[in-house]
């Protein structure tokens, strides 16, 4: 099941959950008894889940197929991992280098 049958999935159970709790509602409020309204609400909770909490084939959607990336080989992880070091290496030794930054700079009242 991909994401687009889980949206369908989870959109089908809320149908089917909100038509048994208004009929049961229904039901329950014409009968003046408590006890119709929760057994039509529990039959709607046992139909909703017989409806999707099996892996039907009709949430299995190809047209949304996710497309897999090829996996990287050891050569290529080593060059991105030495690039991104030194990149990052750089970085810290240029942001040093400015004397008006950083936590030496004294912070307190203005000298007049």
């Amino acid at each position: 099941m991909n994401l687009q049958g889980q949206l369908l999935a989870d959109r089908l159970a809320l149908a089917i959950v909100s038509f048994f709790s208004l009929w049961g509602f229904a039901v329950g409020y014409y009968l003046e008894t408590f006890q119709y309204t929760l057994i039509v609400f529990l039959c709607g909770m046992l139909a909703a889940a017989m409806a999707v909490l099996p892996d039907w084939p009709v949430f299995n959607q190809a047209r949304n197929a996710l497309v897999w990336k090829d996996p990287e080989s050891n050569e290529t992880r080593a060059l991105l991992n030495a690039t991104s070091a030194a990149a990052a290496s750089s970085a810290t030794t240029s942001s040093s280098l400015s004397p008006a930054s950083g936590p030496g700079k004294k912070k307190g009242k203005r000298q007049r």
